[in-house]
């Protein structure tokens, strides 16, 4: 009796692993590739609108 229990076990476990290496490969291909684009800013411009965005919020900041 045991065998047969540890027998249905092993095919369980063998089915389900045969399952996840056939499903591993076709997950790794459904990923959304990330395409980066080009920055139409410079540096500068950027490092700009940052310090008038973080001034603006300090003026707006609220002292609860």
């Amino acid at each position: 009796m045991k065998i047969f229990k540890f027998r249905d076990s092993m095919r369980r476990l063998t089915l389900i692993l045969a399952v996840a290496i056939t499903i591993t490969p076709v997950a790794a291909l459904a990923q959304t590739p990330i395409k980066l684009h080009s920055n139409k800013f410079k540096i500068e411009d950027d490092v700009k609108l940052g310090q008038e965005a973080a001034a603006e919020a300090e003026k707006r900041k609220c002292s609860w």
